[in-house]
């Protein structure tokens, strides 16, 4: 149940257009969506940042069977 900074992927909100942008997941729940540009919310010490240039977060969605979005 760590804490993750997942920066630089294309973000596909549930509502709105995809952006660049980081997701920060601490244990189960995600705790931060915001654009790249933004500042990164002060991390925890031990928590793990993450580059994920070139990859798709789909925060939110979850079930990978799910016929949302």
């Amino acid at each position: 149940n760590g804490v993750y900074g997942l920066r630089g992927a294309t973000v596909h909100p549930a509502s709105g257009p995809a952006f660049a942008g980081t997701v920060v997941v601490k244990g189960k729940e995600i705790a931060h969506v915001g654009k790249l540009d933004e500042p990164l919310p002060e991390l925890p010490v031990g928590a793990t940042t993450v580059d994920v240039t070139g990859r798709h977060l789909f925060p939110g969605m979850i079930d990978a069977g799910t016929v949302l979005g």
